[in-house]
Protein backbone atom coordinates (compact mmCIF):
# COMPACT_ATOMS: atom_id res chain seq x y z
CA UNK A 1 0.00 0.00 0.00
CA UNK A 2 1.25 3.28 -1.05
CA UNK A 3 1.47 5.98 1.46
CA UNK A 4 -1.26 8.28 -0.86
CA UNK A 5 -4.22 5.10 -0.98
CA UNK A 6 -5.56 3.58 2.12
CA UNK A 7 -6.22 0.73 0.25
CA UNK A 8 -4.86 -1.38 -1.80
CA UNK A 9 -5.14 -2.30 -5.88
CA UNK A 10 -5.61 -6.31 -5.31
CA UNK A 11 -8.69 -5.22 -2.75
CA UNK A 12 -10.13 -3.68 -5.81
CA UNK A 13 -9.54 -6.53 -7.88
CA UNK A 14 -10.50 -9.01 -5.92
CA UNK A 15 -14.38 -6.70 -5.35
CA UNK A 16 -14.81 -5.76 -8.74
CA UNK A 17 -14.31 -8.58 -10.41
CA UNK A 18 -17.51 -10.35 -8.69
CA UNK A 19 -19.82 -8.04 -10.44
CA UNK A 20 -22.61 -9.58 -12.44
CA UNK A 21 -23.01 -7.54 -15.75
CA UNK A 22 -24.93 -6.44 -16.89
CA UNK A 23 -25.45 -3.46 -14.19
CA UNK A 24 -27.22 -0.60 -14.21
CA UNK A 25 -27.83 1.74 -11.17
CA UNK A 26 -31.22 2.42 -10.39
CA UNK A 27 -33.80 4.29 -7.63
CA UNK A 28 -35.16 0.93 -6.89
CA UNK A 29 -32.23 1.11 -4.50
CA UNK A 30 -32.75 3.53 -2.16
CA UNK A 31 -28.89 4.24 -1.56
CA UNK A 32 -29.03 4.97 -4.93
CA UNK A 33 -32.21 7.32 -5.20
CA UNK A 34 -30.65 9.52 -2.51
CA UNK A 35 -27.75 10.22 -4.54
CA UNK A 36 -29.93 10.39 -7.82
CA UNK A 37 -32.32 12.66 -5.84
CA UNK A 38 -29.56 14.91 -4.50
CA UNK A 39 -28.18 15.42 -7.89
CA UNK A 40 -30.86 15.68 -10.34
CA UNK A 41 -31.42 19.46 -10.47
CA UNK A 42 -28.08 20.93 -10.71
CA UNK A 43 -27.12 18.15 -13.75
CA UNK A 44 -30.88 19.54 -15.73
CA UNK A 45 -29.16 22.90 -14.88
CA UNK A 46 -26.00 22.55 -15.84
CA UNK A 47 -26.58 21.87 -19.97
CA UNK A 48 -23.50 19.97 -20.05
CA UNK A 49 -22.92 17.00 -22.79
CA UNK A 50 -19.16 15.31 -21.20
CA UNK A 51 -18.88 13.04 -18.20
CA UNK A 52 -16.32 11.00 -16.56
CA UNK A 53 -17.38 8.71 -13.81
CA UNK A 54 -13.62 8.75 -11.61
CA UNK A 55 -13.37 4.81 -10.11
CA UNK A 56 -15.79 3.38 -12.87
CA UNK A 57 -14.52 -0.26 -12.17
CA UNK A 58 -17.63 -2.44 -13.31
CA UNK A 59 -19.90 0.69 -12.76
CA UNK A 60 -23.18 0.71 -12.77
CA UNK A 61 -23.39 4.27 -12.84
CA UNK A 62 -22.45 4.86 -16.56
CA UNK A 63 -25.23 3.43 -18.12
CA UNK A 64 -27.44 5.69 -15.57
CA UNK A 65 -26.33 8.96 -16.69
CA UNK A 66 -26.09 8.07 -20.29
CA UNK A 67 -29.53 6.93 -20.42
CA UNK A 68 -31.35 9.22 -17.43
CA UNK A 69 -29.30 12.43 -18.90
CA UNK A 70 -28.03 12.26 -22.07
CA UNK A 71 -24.19 12.62 -21.73
CA UNK A 72 -21.31 11.35 -23.83
CA UNK A 73 -19.95 9.24 -21.06
CA UNK A 74 -16.13 8.04 -20.23
CA UNK A 75 -14.77 6.62 -16.85
CA UNK A 76 -11.21 6.19 -14.87
CA UNK A 77 -9.53 3.70 -12.82
CA UNK A 78 -6.65 2.32 -12.02
CA UNK A 79 -7.73 -1.39 -11.57
CA UNK A 80 -7.79 -2.91 -15.11
CA UNK A 81 -9.95 -6.05 -13.81
CA UNK A 82 -12.76 -2.50 -12.88
CA UNK A 83 -12.06 -1.03 -16.35
CA UNK A 84 -12.42 -4.50 -18.53
CA UNK A 85 -15.73 -4.99 -16.72
CA UNK A 86 -17.31 -1.65 -17.15
CA UNK A 87 -16.53 -1.70 -20.93
CA UNK A 88 -18.18 -4.80 -21.01
CA UNK A 89 -20.71 -3.89 -19.12
CA UNK A 90 -21.51 -0.82 -21.77
CA UNK A 91 -21.09 -3.23 -24.23
CA UNK A 92 -23.44 -5.97 -22.92
CA UNK A 93 -26.24 -2.95 -22.62
CA UNK A 94 -25.92 -1.39 -26.04
CA UNK A 95 -24.71 2.17 -25.02
CA UNK A 96 -22.18 3.95 -26.46
CA UNK A 97 -18.96 4.73 -24.60
CA UNK A 98 -16.49 7.46 -25.06
CA UNK A 99 -13.87 5.48 -23.52
CA UNK A 100 -12.38 4.05 -20.64
CA UNK A 101 -8.77 5.43 -19.26
CA UNK A 102 -7.01 2.56 -16.68
CA UNK A 103 -4.88 5.06 -14.96
CA UNK A 104 -4.54 6.50 -11.64
CA UNK A 105 -6.03 9.56 -11.01
CA UNK A 106 -2.98 10.96 -9.35
CA UNK A 107 -1.42 10.28 -12.41
CA UNK A 108 -4.34 11.96 -14.79
CA UNK A 109 -2.49 14.77 -16.31
CA UNK A 110 -4.01 14.66 -19.93
CA UNK A 111 -5.98 17.93 -21.20
CA UNK A 112 -9.38 16.73 -21.55
CA UNK A 113 -12.17 18.73 -20.08
CA UNK A 114 -15.30 17.26 -18.49
CA UNK A 115 -18.70 18.90 -18.14
CA UNK A 116 -19.38 16.96 -15.63
CA UNK A 117 -16.70 14.89 -12.93
CA UNK A 118 -18.23 12.34 -10.54
CA UNK A 119 -16.97 9.74 -8.19
CA UNK A 120 -18.67 7.72 -5.60
CA UNK A 121 -16.55 6.96 -2.81
CA UNK A 122 -13.35 7.55 -3.76
CA UNK A 123 -11.95 10.39 -2.64
CA UNK A 124 -12.31 8.74 1.21
CA UNK A 125 -9.65 6.09 0.15
CA UNK A 126 -6.74 8.63 -0.39
CA UNK A 127 -4.79 9.94 2.27
CA UNK A 128 -4.54 13.26 1.19
CA UNK A 129 -8.30 13.73 -0.90
CA UNK A 130 -7.61 17.05 -1.47
CA UNK A 131 -5.32 16.18 -4.05
CA UNK A 132 -7.79 14.24 -5.89
CA UNK A 133 -10.35 16.87 -5.92
CA UNK A 134 -7.70 19.45 -7.77
CA UNK A 135 -6.48 17.08 -9.96
CA UNK A 136 -10.86 16.76 -10.83
CA UNK A 137 -11.08 20.59 -10.78
CA UNK A 138 -8.52 20.87 -13.53
CA UNK A 139 -9.98 18.64 -15.68
CA UNK A 140 -13.34 20.50 -15.58
CA UNK A 141 -14.61 22.71 -18.49
CA UNK A 142 -15.65 25.89 -17.70
CA UNK A 143 -19.50 25.87 -16.07
CA UNK A 144 -18.71 22.24 -15.09
CA UNK A 145 -19.92 20.48 -11.86
CA UNK A 146 -17.65 18.31 -9.84
CA UNK A 147 -19.94 15.79 -7.76
CA UNK A 148 -17.89 14.02 -5.23
CA UNK A 149 -19.66 11.68 -2.70
CA UNK A 150 -18.26 9.79 0.47
CA UNK A 151 -19.84 7.81 3.05
CA UNK A 152 -20.95 9.51 6.31
CA UNK A 153 -18.19 8.02 8.64
CA UNK A 154 -19.56 10.01 11.83
CA UNK A 155 -22.73 8.70 12.99
CA UNK A 156 -24.55 4.91 13.15
CA UNK A 157 -23.12 4.06 9.19
CA UNK A 158 -19.14 4.72 10.55
CA UNK A 159 -19.98 2.75 13.94
CA UNK A 160 -21.62 0.11 11.79
CA UNK A 161 -18.66 -0.26 9.33
CA UNK A 162 -15.80 -0.13 11.92
CA UNK A 163 -17.69 -2.88 14.49
CA UNK A 164 -18.37 -5.21 11.65
CA UNK A 165 -15.45 -4.50 9.69
CA UNK A 166 -12.92 -2.88 11.07
CA UNK A 167 -10.16 -3.42 8.56
CA UNK A 168 -12.04 -2.13 5.87
CA UNK A 169 -13.02 0.77 8.10
CA UNK A 170 -9.44 1.64 8.39
CA UNK A 171 -9.47 2.27 4.84
CA UNK A 172 -11.04 4.98 4.66
CA UNK A 173 -10.15 8.95 5.56
CA UNK A 174 -13.64 9.96 7.59
CA UNK A 175 -13.92 13.69 6.11
CA UNK A 176 -16.82 16.07 7.63
CA UNK A 177 -19.46 18.47 5.38
CA UNK A 178 -16.94 21.33 5.91
CA UNK A 179 -13.53 19.85 5.20
CA UNK A 180 -14.87 18.09 2.17
CA UNK A 181 -16.26 21.94 1.02
CA UNK A 182 -13.12 23.43 2.38
CA UNK A 183 -11.23 20.85 -0.20
CA UNK A 184 -13.29 21.76 -3.28
CA UNK A 185 -13.14 26.01 -2.33
CA UNK A 186 -9.44 25.68 -2.16
CA UNK A 187 -9.86 23.90 -5.92
CA UNK A 188 -11.13 27.46 -6.98
CA UNK A 189 -14.83 25.85 -6.91
CA UNK A 190 -18.18 27.50 -6.13
CA UNK A 191 -20.39 26.07 -3.51
CA UNK A 192 -23.81 24.67 -5.62
CA UNK A 193 -25.07 22.15 -2.69
CA UNK A 194 -23.46 20.41 -0.29
CA UNK A 195 -25.17 18.12 3.02
CA UNK A 196 -25.91 15.10 3.86
CA UNK A 197 -28.51 12.60 1.54
CA UNK A 198 -30.13 9.51 2.04
CA UNK A 199 -32.19 8.77 5.89
CA UNK A 200 -30.61 6.00 6.20
CA UNK A 201 -28.95 2.14 4.97
CA UNK A 202 -27.44 -0.59 5.82
CA UNK A 203 -26.36 -1.27 1.60
CA UNK A 204 -23.23 0.36 2.78
CA UNK A 205 -21.89 -1.52 5.33
CA UNK A 206 -19.49 -3.95 4.74
CA UNK A 207 -21.24 -7.27 5.80
CA UNK A 208 -19.55 -9.37 3.86
CA UNK A 209 -15.85 -8.20 5.01
CA UNK A 210 -16.94 -8.87 8.69
CA UNK A 211 -14.90 -11.80 10.49
CA UNK A 212 -17.83 -12.37 12.74
CA UNK A 213 -18.83 -15.96 12.93
CA UNK A 214 -21.44 -15.78 11.47
CA UNK A 215 -20.62 -13.60 8.08
CA UNK A 216 -17.15 -15.97 7.69
CA UNK A 217 -17.10 -15.74 3.95
CA UNK A 218 -17.30 -18.86 2.13
CA UNK A 219 -19.89 -20.39 4.54
CA UNK A 220 -23.72 -21.42 4.42
CA UNK A 221 -24.37 -19.29 7.52
CA UNK A 222 -22.89 -16.53 6.32
CA UNK A 223 -25.07 -16.58 2.69
CA UNK A 224 -28.62 -17.52 5.10
CA UNK A 225 -27.19 -13.83 7.78
CA UNK A 226 -26.45 -12.22 4.30
CA UNK A 227 -29.89 -12.66 3.05
CA UNK A 228 -31.34 -11.90 5.71
CA UNK A 229 -29.26 -8.75 5.99
CA UNK A 230 -30.34 -7.97 2.96
CA UNK A 231 -33.94 -8.91 3.32
CA UNK A 232 -33.80 -6.32 6.16
CA UNK A 233 -32.46 -3.44 4.01
CA UNK A 234 -34.90 -4.07 1.40
CA UNK A 235 -37.62 -3.57 4.27
CA UNK A 236 -36.64 -0.68 5.71
CA UNK A 237 -35.53 1.00 2.07
CA UNK A 238 -39.29 0.77 1.09
CA UNK A 239 -40.36 2.67 3.87
CA UNK A 240 -37.71 5.00 3.47
CA UNK A 241 -38.60 5.13 -0.33
CA UNK A 242 -41.82 7.13 0.98
CA UNK A 243 -40.57 9.56 3.38
CA UNK A 244 -38.65 13.13 2.42
CA UNK A 245 -36.60 12.87 4.96
CA UNK A 246 -34.71 14.15 7.55
CA UNK A 247 -31.69 13.56 6.39
CA UNK A 248 -29.03 13.96 9.43
CA UNK A 249 -25.23 13.65 10.71
CA UNK A 250 -26.36 10.68 12.51
CA UNK A 251 -27.95 8.71 10.43
CA UNK A 252 -27.98 9.22 7.01
CA UNK A 253 -25.59 7.18 4.33
CA UNK A 254 -24.03 9.68 2.02
CA UNK A 255 -22.00 13.54 2.47
CA UNK A 256 -22.11 14.65 -0.93
CA UNK A 257 -20.74 17.93 -2.62
CA UNK A 258 -21.46 19.75 -5.69
CA UNK A 259 -19.39 22.29 -7.03
CA UNK A 260 -18.96 24.53 -9.99
CA UNK A 261 -16.25 25.66 -12.00
CA UNK A 262 -16.70 29.14 -12.23
CA UNK A 263 -16.99 30.79 -15.69
CA UNK A 264 -14.25 33.23 -16.85
CA UNK A 265 -15.23 36.90 -17.33
CA UNK A 266 -14.18 39.22 -20.04
CA UNK A 267 -11.80 42.02 -18.56
CA UNK A 268 -11.85 44.83 -21.12
CA UNK A 269 -9.08 46.70 -19.47
CA UNK A 270 -6.84 43.89 -18.71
Amino acid sequence: MSEEKLSKKEYWDENLEKAELPRVNTGADYHFKATMDYIHGPLTASGKKTFIEIGCGSSGWLPYFRRRYGFAVSGLDYSEIGCRLAEENMRLLGLPCEGITCADVLKWTTGEKYGVIFSYGVIEHFSEPEKVVGICAGHLEEGGLLITLIPNLHGLPGFLSKTVAPETHQMHKIITPEELTAMHLAAGLENVKTGYAGIFSLALIPWSRSRFFLLKEGTLRARISLGLINRANSLVAGVLRLLPGPVSKLFSPYIIAVFRKPNKTFNPSA
